[in-house]
This record gives structure tokens, sequence and C-alpha cells, in this order.
């Protein structure tokens, strides 16, 4: 891997952990405040995940970024249960 490729990617991941520890930040906030908060859904776990499977020895661990970033598959899990139990309750 060249090290312009391996550069774009470390500025890609730090970008997703910025992105995700923003997310944890505004959810932790918005409980404490009892504000809503809206979170930058999909992206820095998507980031996340791209920029570890540049990577060989983060590739095994591609879908830490996806499960650690709230506003990636744990929102988007709980907004599919939310709905379906809305749906079965009619």
């Amino acid at each position: 891997m060249t090290v312009a490729i391996q550069a774009l990617c470390l500025i890609s991941l730090l970008f997703a952990a910025w992105v995700i520890v923003g997310n944890w930040y505004g959810v932790i906030h918005a409980c404490v405040t009892k504000r809503s908060f809206s979170s930058l859904p999909i992206l820095g776990g998507l980031l996340g995940a791209l920029a570890f499977l540049a990577f060989e020895t983060l590739r095994p661990f591609w879908w830490v970024p996806l499960v650690a970033d709230i506003g990636c598959v744990p929102v988007l899990a709980l907004t599919l249960l939310y709905l379906t139990t809305r749906r079965l309750r009619g």
C-alpha cells in the first residue's frame, strides 16, 4: 500500500473516530440535559470500517466501528425494533 493511500486511510480513521466520539458525546449530553440530539447516522461507522479494511492488521476487526458508533448499527437496530413493535401494536 502506498504512503498516500495509508495517509488517506489514517485521515479517514481519525475523522471517523471524531464522529463516533461526537455522537456518543451528543447522546450522553442529551441524556444529562434532557434535550434532544441528532447524530450523524452511519458516517462514522462506515468511514471507520473502510479505514479498518485498508490496514492488514485491522482488517479482521472491520465491524468494530459499525458497532461502536451509536449513530450506526445501534440506532438503526433500535429504530427497526421500535417500528416493528409499533406496527405490531397497531
